[in-house]
C-alpha cells in the first residue's frame, strides 16, 4: 500500500516485476486484494488520512507485514512535518523492515525470499 511520498519505493518495487528480477520466477505476483495477499506491504509516509486506510485494510489482512523504504520506517524528512505524524510501527506490527531511500529490488526480493522461507520451515 503506498501512503505518498516521492514514489521511488513503488517504482522499486515495480522493477521487481521486470525481466531482470522476475519476481513471478521466484514464485510471488502483486496484488491489489488484501484478501489474496500473504504479505502487506506498506511503503510512502503516512499521513492522518492514510491512516485510517491502512488500518481498514489491515482488519482484512492475516499475514505478514513489511515495511518499505525510510519513509515507512521512520518518516524520513517528513515526520512531524504537519499532517506525518507516524511511521508503520506505530500503525501496525511490523515483521520485516526494508530500509533505503529508496531499497533496490534485490532487497525487496531477498525480504520477500526470506518471507518464504521461513513459512516453509513452520
Amino acid at each position: 500500500m503506498n501512503c505518498g511520498g516521492c514514489n521511488g519505493c513503488s517504482l522499486e518495487c515495480l522493477a521487481c516485476e521486470d525481466p531482470k528480477y522476475n519476481m513471478k520466477k521466484l514464485g510471488f505476483e502483486a496484488t491489489n486484494n488484501v484478501s489474496e495477499a500473504e504479505v502487506f506491504v506498506v511503503m510512502g509516509n503516512i499521513n492522518k488520512k492514510m491512516e485510517k486506510k491502512v488500518k481498514e485494510q489491515l482488519k482484512k489482512f492475516k499475514g505478514k507485514k513489511v515495511a518499505i523504504g525510510t519513509c515507512a520506517l521512520s518518516g524520513n524528512i517528513f515526520i512531524k512535518g504537519g499532517n506525518v505524524e507516524k511511521d508503520a510501527d506505530d500503525i501496525m506490527k511490523v515483521d520485516y523492515y526494508i530500509p533505503g531511500c529508496p531499497p533496490r529490488p534485490c532487497a525487496i526480493l531477498n525480504t520477500l525470499v526470506e518471507i518464504n522461507e521461513n513459512k516453509k520451515r513452520k
